[in-house]
């Protein structure tokens, strides 16, 4: 780079830095709007460094540099323009990337500030998608609180804090993915009239680039944008407590209570005349139809024989974990937390595991 290059690259890093800015209004666009924004920056980034990269031709550099591109372009300044324009300088084309590297920070001060109270939506989506950083959903898990419920203290035995950890998760997910649908639109044009080699660059493998972006990252990172953590947590909570409302039910029915008055003297005079006869006569009941085609060694040779396909199937799927699983719910008749711990898995794997018996084991038998 000659001396005059040198110096008309400094007057137009002066003129871009005196011109007002920012040149859009990012504090009034919504989370669609700065994403789309944002995203048409970054292309615009990244490709002019790919033209200077390859010395102005129009065949864009291959794979594996790529990512150093996206690196030196997300941080453009001074000392990194000087250093492209040592390999290749075209007026124009640094022109566009001092009005990039001077519009990048107020840009970014904005992201900085619609990042703010959404933690969880940056974690858990944000920076997964757009820099492929997953190390943030430990954090979440502590954002989301949920092990502070009060309800959890007595519910240990229902829901293991793994699994209703891991279910926060998935309902955070779930919540913030219900807000990523955007407005699909068309790569805009580069900012320059390029030659008909470059534009077809640009035309093309930039463009497919946008439209696999809107289909999907887009999208997700718009929503990143537009929950906050209050939110997010408020719907998760609700989430879990629907959860454990339904648990209640289930024991109540499995007791024989669902019917018993909830309020009152009533309330407390049903407790009373209930009888461990009654509530055992229950169970039995509900595991007739819950576990009872699992049959124990001492049932009849049919059953016998539907055992042994139990058998055979755990150990094809599962191993020694699922005969120790199978061995544990027959001995206690149909106990999937024992068969869980029994085996060294969750008890929402051990519930699936339980479901994915009993669908194998009704293939066997025909129908009554």
């Amino acid at each position: 780079m000659t001396g005059d290059f040198k110096r008309q690259l400094e007057t137009m890093m002066r003129a871009a830095d005196v011109r007002p800015r920012p040149l859009l209004n990012y504090v009034g666009m919504t989370p669609e709007e700065f994403v789309t924004v944002w995203f048409y920056g970054r292309f615009v980034e990244i490709f002019s460094v790919a033209l200077v990269e390859v010395g102005g031709r129009g065949n864009l550099p291959v794979e594996r540099e790529w990512q150093k591109i996206c690196e030196l372009s997300g941080d453009l300044l001074p000392d990194v323009l000087f250093g492209l324009a040592q390999k290749y300088y075209e007026r124009a084309l640094f022109w566009v990337l001092c009005e990039r590297m001077c519009e990048q920070t107020y840009l970014m001060e904005e992201l900085a500030k619609r990042i703010e109270g959404k933690e969880i939506g940056t974690n858990l989506v944000l920076l997964p998608v757009a820099l492929r950083d997953d190390t943030g959903l430990s954090h979440v898990e502590k954002l989301l609180r949920v092990d502070k419920l009060e309800p959890f203290a007595g519910r240990e035995r229902d829901y293991e804090a793994g699994d209703l950890k891991q279910m926060a998760l998935e309902k955070a997910l779930a919540t913030i993915s219900a807000e990523r649908g955007i407005n699909r639109m068309p790569l805009p044009p580069y900012p320059l009239i390029l030659r008909p080699d470059i534009q077809n660059a640009w035309d093309s493998w930039m463009a497919e680039a946008w439209k696999q972006g809107m289909q999907k990252a887009f999208g997700e990172i718009k929503a990143g944008l537009t929950l906050d953590d209050e939110t997010i947590r408020q719907k998760t909570r609700e989430h879990i407590r629907k959860l454990w409302d339904t648990t209640t039910r289930r024991h109540d029915i499995l007791e024989g209570k669902e019917g018993f008055p909830a309020e009152g003297n009533a309330a407390c005079r049903a407790d009373w005349d209930w009888t461990e006869t009654a509530a055992d006569a229950r169970k039995a009941e509900v595991q007739s139809e819950t576990t009872g085609d699992i049959p124990t060694p001492e049932e009849s040779i049919t059953e016998r024989e539907q055992g042994t396909e139990a058998y055979n199937y755990v150990k094809r799927r599962w191993g020694e974990q699922g005969r120790r699983f199978l061995d544990e719910l027959i001995a206690t008749g149909g106990n999937v937390t024992a068969g869980s711990r029994a085996a060294g898995v969750s008890r929402m794997t051990g519930n699936r595991w339980r479901n994915d018996i009993k669908i194998e084991l009704s293939k066997k038998t025909p129908a009554k």
